[in-house]
């Protein structure tokens, strides 16, 4: 079953909640919205919306401020019922975690800091060794997406409709900013779901 396919599925959708509170990535609160969403199966309409040719839903963009500094950093958010369904789809990316080498612990299902450090702090000789820290300044936003969609169309070469689903999201300029719809570059949009996965795609030759 493809992933457009699998988000129409109830059954898929109660294995995504119970992994959710299994993982304690969800309050009491937000399980129980969860749960009447998928009840309610609320999520019908925007898969719907987003297996169709038609235009997807624009997305706005709002500016926050990063943690522990004033600067502030451009996220991209859909409505609750959209958002949803890119967290289904996120968690469904997890079929994927084989593309990826081992010493990538971004977004990853049971890797993270604590895993890298491990890592790291446990090979031979580290005390005499100098590390170099990089960031990619307002990394998400500004992949180049032309460059992103070859590497995505090989990895979906068996679900093509997931790849034009894709396309169709990447591809689309429009955002709607203070009320307004406006054109702009916005990479893979930081603040959607499936952003983080594109992400690492987009820098999987690097860590090769």
């Amino acid at each position: 079953m493809h992933i457009l396919e699998k988000i129409t599925d109830q059954e898929v959708w109660w294995s995504f909640l119970e992994d959710r509170i299994k993982g304690g990535h969800l309050a009491a609160g937000e399980a129980k919205e969860l749960e009447k969403f998928i009840e309610a199966k609320e999520y019908l309409p925007v898969v719907t919306v987003l297996s169709r040719k038609g235009p997807l839903p624009v997305p706005y963009k709002k500016m926050i401020s990063k943690m522990r500094s004033g600067k502030k950093r451009t996220v991209y958010l859909f409505d609750k019922p959209e958002n949803q369904v890119f967290k289904l789809i996120s968690w469904l990316l997890q079929e994927y975690d084989g593309l990826f080498t081992d010493n990538l612990y971004s977004f990853r299902k049971n890797r993270g800091v604590r895993q890298a450090v491990r890592a790291i702090t446990s090979v031979d000789g580290i005390d005499g060794m100098w590390s170099l820290r990089l960031d990619i300044h307002d990394y998400f936003n500004s992949v180049d997406v032309a460059l992103l969609l070859p590497m995505l169309k090989r990895i979906f070469a068996q679900d093509p409709d997931f790849f034009r689903f894709l396309c169709r999201l990447l591809e689309n300029s429009t955002v709607l900013w203070e009320g307004r719809l406006i054109q702009e570059s916005k990479g893979i949009m930081a603040g959607v779901p499936i952003s983080s996965f594109l992400a690492n795609v987009y820098l999987m030759e690097m860590d090769r």
